[in-house]
C-alpha cells in the first residue's frame, strides 16, 4: 500500500527543492551563497574594503539649531484653552444652524395671499367666503 507513497513523496521533495532553488536565485541569495562557496565573492569583497570614502568634515555643532524656549503655560492649561475654544466655535455654529433652521421653518409656514382662500387641514371648503 505504501509503495506509491514513497515515490510520490520523492517526486514532491525534488519539486520542492527545485522551487526553493529558483526562489533563491530570483532573490539573489543563492547567487551570493554560491559566490561565497566558490571564493569569487571573497576576492571581490576584499578589493574595495580599504578604498577611500569621501566624507564631509566633522560637524560637532549638532544642537546649534535647536533654540527651544520652555512653554510658560503648562500642557493642562493649553488643553483647557483648546477645549474652551472648540466649545465656543461649536456653540456658534450650532446657534447659527438653529437660526437658519428656524428661518426655513418660518418661510414654509408663513401664509401667502394665494393660500388663504384655500381650506386648511380639517376644514370644509363649502361655505367659506
Amino acid at each position: 500500500m505504501f509503495e506509491n507513497v514513497g515515490s510520490t513523496l520523492t517526486v514532491l521533495i525534488v519539486l520542492a527543492l527545485v522551487v526553493f532553488a529558483v526562489a533563491g536565485l530570483s532573490e539573489g541569495r543563492l547567487q551570493h551563497l554560491i559566490g561565497l562557496i566558490s571564493g569569487a565573492e571573497r576576492r571581490r569583497l576584499g578589493d574595495h574594503v580599504y578604498d577611500e570614502i569621501e566624507r564631509r568634515d566633522n560637524d560637532w555643532d549638532l544642537l546649534g539649531g535647536v533654540d527651544s524656549i520652555p512653554d510658560d503655560v503648562s500642557g493642562a492649561e493649553r488643553a483647557k484653552d483648546w477645549a474652551l475654544n472648540a466649545y465656543g466655535q461649536a456653540k456658534e455654529q450650532t446657534l447659527h444652524a438653529v437660526d437658519v433652521g428656524r428661518q426655513k421653518i418660518a418661510d414654509h409656514t408663513a401664509p401667502e395671499a394665494a393660500t388663504t382662500d384655500s381650506p386648511t387641514t380639517g376644514e370644509l371648503a363649502v361655505g367659506r367666503r
